[in-house]
């Protein structure tokens, strides 16, 4: 028996696991360049964002910081069971907000 790697689809939530919004902004306003920093929120009861500093290996920690936000986008994400992090698809989603879709059992199966 070999070891067979197995495709999935990235489309729905696994396709914004590597959405990037700087590329889309450029390509949106014609020829005029772009760059944003990403800001990492806290998480599992953290209090502590990660912001780029001078060295992009080790981000500088902060409890506040001034930002503006350039776009919101409602989206909702429904798991059967405890959610245990990683990049794990929901069982279904909302892109809108409002209305949910089911994720297909496949994108479920991540690639070994």
């Amino acid at each position: 028996m070999k070891n067979e790697m197995m495709e999935t689809n990235q489309t729905g939530f696994l396709a914004l696991q590597d959405f990037d919004l700087a590329n889309v902004m450029c390509a949106e306003m014609d020829g005029l360049s772009a760059a944003f920093e990403r800001v990492k929120i806290p998480s599992g009861g953290g209090v502590m964002f990660e912001i780029p500093g001078e060295n992009p290996e080790e981000p500088d920690t902060v409890k506040t910081f001034s930002a503006v936000i350039l776009y919101q986008h409602s989206l909702n994400a429904y798991y059967q069971s405890e959610y245990q992090g990683g990049s794990n698809p929901p069982d279904c989603g909302s892109f809108d907000g409002h209305h949910g879709k089911e994720i297909p059992a496949a994108a479920a199966i991540p690639a070994h």
